[in-house]
């Protein structure tokens, strides 16, 4: 009996030793062994999807840089809207060569008024002479100089000292000898719409 006690505790002993601590610290070493592995297992992963994801980055970059801009749309203004305020007549007056083909909107006060008969013309301008139903000489507001309108269009109800609004494209200057014989020049303007003002 003492025989078999001991070879039980003998037994027992190697048990312990093939499942003891010994046996806890390998089983340890192998899980953190796996566990390594996986991580680096996913560590490739993500740095095989991290090249991945930086090769689709360049592609779209490259795509994008193929790609015309959309052109953004430019208003087109059209009647009395493609006309400008004159804002200071005097630039006008001064520098009228820098603005030939500029189009302006103005009031002011009729100067003088000349109608021409049915089928004559009044031509003004001095480089290219044009002919208009009607010639109207304005002082545009702020302004003691007066400009000239040509004007295709109705004239009934304007006369001298009425307050008229244009919208008009300055072409060219024309000069005339005034009433005291002085040689004068003033601003052309093709007028488009002439019309009476309040």
């Amino acid at each position: 009996m003492k025989r078999s006690i001991g070879f039980g505790i003998v037994v027992l002993i190697i048990a312990m030793m093939a499942f003891g601590p010994a046996s806890a610290q390998d089983n340890s070493q192998a899980t953190i062994s796996a566990l390594q592995t996986q991580v680096a297992e996913l560590q490739s992963t993500v740095d095989a999807r991290g090249q991945k994801i930086n090769v689709q980055r360049t592609q779209i970059a490259e795509l994008k840089s193929q790609i015309q801009p959309t052109p953004t749309a430019t208003a087109v203004l059209t009647g009395k809207d493609a006309f400008a305020p004159l804002g200071d007549p005097r630039e006008i007056m001064v520098r009228t060569g820098n603005h030939i083909g500029e189009k302006y909107s103005f009031c002011g006060s009729v100067l003088t008024i000349f109608v021409a008969g049915p089928g004559d013309k009044y031509y003004l301008g001095d480089s290219k002479p044009k002919g208009y139903g009607a010639q109207v000489q304005i002082f545009p507001d702020g302004s003691t100089d007066p400009v000239i309108a040509g004007f295709d269009g109705d004239t009934s109800g304007i006369y001298e000292n009425s307050y008229v609004c244009v919208w008009a494209t300055l072409v060219d200057t024309t000069s005339f000898t005034n009433s005291f014989g002085g040689q004068i020049s003033n601003p052309l303007f093709d007028a488009e719409y002439l019309e009476l003002a309040g």
